[in-house]
Order: structure tokens, then C-alpha cells, then sequence
């Protein structure tokens, strides 16, 4: 089925299905850093992956150990695709995005062509450093897709399989504090299938 979503506050929910529907998913447009994706279901919503890096390992992700294109190709293809399908929304994805030093240049670029809204998939760990999450603020990044697993340590850590917790609730603490749209994302896993509610109810006390 496909992506549920719930308004909550300053939240909105997404969950997927970690399922076989996920392995038919498309190259995303700045491949080939992450070798498949989940496609956004608006045609007008540009997904471009910038790097197949990422600091964790979670259980149910299908980019394991990308590469990271060098940058100036990156822009060559981010052109072509903006110019292909003139998006409403270019969302940067990977692997973790924000491990490409290019991202910002990247994001200016896309600002620069006439790109409405733009967002990034992340776990959050890197904008624990404010100044970071204020310098995407200030590039003009609009929301994050942010990567939520659960709703306590020993579940979300299970799911990203490393120590991730506190640094993404801190990141998740400073994006909210700058005034970024933040959309929480869920996959379901075997390991945290159990505890939605919980999650959901969580994320919503932290208001």
C-alpha cells in the first residue's frame, strides 16, 4: 500500500511498508550514488540522490555502501533533470545526503533554476552541529524527511543497527528550533512493527 500520512502538529507522519514493493522503486535522478529509492508519489517532486554514504546500517535499507559522485557531475545531472521535469519540489536523498560537501551548492542550484521547495532525506545526525542546521536553513531548505524509527533508544538503535538516539533527537531539536517543516518518517520493520503507537505518541509529546 501506499505512504499513510498524518498532519500532527508540527509533524507529519509517514509510514512505509519495508516490504518487496520497495525493491521495484526507480534509480533516483542523480543515481548511480544510491542504486534504488522510494519514488515519490507526486510527479511533480524531483528525488535526487547526492550520495550513497551514510553512517549507519539500517536493517531495512536497500543502499548499502554507495559511492558519492564528484560534484560537478552531480550538478550536470541535477541541470538536466530540473530542466526534464521543471519540479514543483526537489527532494536530496542518498544514502545520508548531508555527508556531500556539494549539498549546499547543490541546493543553491536547484533555488537558482526556479525549484519552489526544496527538502532532504536524513537520520538527523549531522545537524546535532546548529550552526550546520542554520547554514541549510539559510541555503534555503524548506523540510527534512526525517528518519524516525521508533520511540526509545533500543528501538530506533535496533532498526538504524548503531548508536543514533540522542544525536538525531538533538538535530531534530535544533531543525525545529530554526523553523524547518519537519515530516517524520517511520519504516516498519519486524523490529519496531509493534510499536507505532508508541512512536507516533512520542514524537507528538515533544511539541
Amino acid at each position: 500500500s501506499g505512504p499513510l500520512e498524518k498532519a500532527v502538529g508540527k509533524y507529519k507522519f509517514k509510514r512505509f511498508s519495508a516490504g518487496p514493493g520497495l525493491k521495484k522503486a526507480r534509480v533516483p535522478a542523480g543515481g548511480p550514488a544510491a542504486p534504488l529509492s522510494v519514488t515519490p508519489a507526486d510527479p511533480a517532486v524531483l528525488e535526487f540522490s547526492v550520495t550513497g554514504r551514510c553512517q549507519l546500517n539500517c536493517r531495512f535499507c536497500i543502499n548499502r555502501g554507495g559511492t558519492e559522485p564528484e560534484p560537478r557531475a552531480l550538478a550536470v545531472k541535477l541541470l538536466a533533470a530540473l530542466k526534464e521535469r521543471r519540479p514543483r519540489e526537489v527532494i536530496f536523498s542518498g544514502g545520508e545526503p548531508l555527508l556531500n560537501p556539494a549539498l549546499l551548492r547543490l541546493m543553491d542550484l536547484a533555488r537558482r533554476t526556479g525549484c519552489g521547495r526544496l527538502a532532504v532525506f536524513t537520520n538527523g545526525l549531522k545537524l546535532e552541529d546548529k550552526n550546520y542546521a542554520r547554514a541549510l536553513k539559510e541555503g534555503g531548505l524548506d523540510a527534512l524527511e526525517f528518519s524516525m524509527h521508533g520511540g526509545r533508544k533500543e528501538v530506533h538503535d535496533a532498526v538504524c543497527g548503531g548508536v543514533a538516539w540522542e544525536t538525531a533527537l538533538r538535530g531534530l531539536e535544533n531543525a525545529l528550533s530554526l523553523g524547518i517543516d519537519v515530516r517524520i518518517n517511520c519504516a516498519v520493520t519486524p523490529i519496531n512493527a509493534g510499536k507505532l503507537g508508541e512512536t507516533a505518541l512520542f514524537f507528538i509529546r515533544r511539541q
